[in-house]
C-alpha cells in the first residue's frame, strides 16, 4: 500500500538532507484577526490558504484582535510572500510589551524592569518554599506582602 507524498511532505523530508541555516533564530510575526478562534481551527485555516502550518511552531494571542505566529528566521520571507498574495497585512509594529496594549490596569504598573520582578519573584518564593530553602513566614517577612501570592 503506497500512500500519496504531497509537496509538502516531499520538501519537509528534503529539508532533512540539508545543512543546517546560519540564521537559526526565531521570530514572531503579528497577524490581525477578527476575532479568537481555537488553535487547531486556526492551523486549519492556515492550510486552506495553502500556508504550511507545520512550519508554524506557536501560534498564541497576544491580543484581542491579533495572533501571533513563531517561526524560523528561515521561512519569514515564503510566509510574507504568501500572506502578501492573500492581501494578509503583518503588523511589523506592534509591540506586545508596549504599555499601551496593556488592557489591564493593574499589570500597567511600573517599568518593564518592576513588571519582571514581580514576576519571578513569585516563581522564586514558590521554589524556596517547596526546596525548603525558607519557611512561608520567613518569606513573608523578607518580601513584600501585597506581591507575594503562593498558590
Amino acid at each position: 500500500m503506497t500512500k500519496n507524498v504531497t509537496e509538502f511532505m516531499q520538501a519537509a523530508t528534503a529539508r532533512t538532507f540539508s545543512l543546517p541555516s546560519s540564521n537559526q533564530s526565531f521570530k514572531y510575526l503579528y497577524v490581525p484577526v477578527q476575532r479568537r478562534i481555537p488553535i487547531n481551527q486556526l492551523r486549519s485555516r492556515l492550510r486552506r490558504l495553502h500556508i504550511n502550518s507545520s512550519r508554524i511552531l506557536d501560534i498564541h494571542y497576544p491580543d484581542r484582535h491579533f495572533v501571533a505566529l513563531l517561526i524560523r528566521n528561515d521561512y519569514e520571507s515564503e510566509l510574507r510572500s504568501q500572506l502578501n498574495k492573500l492581501t494578509i497585512t503583518v503588523c511589523d509594529e506592534y509591540d506586545p510589551l508596549d504599555p499601551a496594549n496593556l488592557h489591564r490596569v493593574d499589570y500597567a504598573f511600573g517599568t518593564l524592569t518592576d513588571r519582571l520582578i514581580r514576576a519571578v519573584q513569585r516563581a522564586v518564593a514558590r521554589f524556596f518554599i517547596e526546596k525548603d530553602f525558607f519557611g512561608t513566614e520567613a518569606l513573608y517577612s523578607l518580601l513584600n506582602k501585597e506581591y507575594l501570592v503562593i498558590p
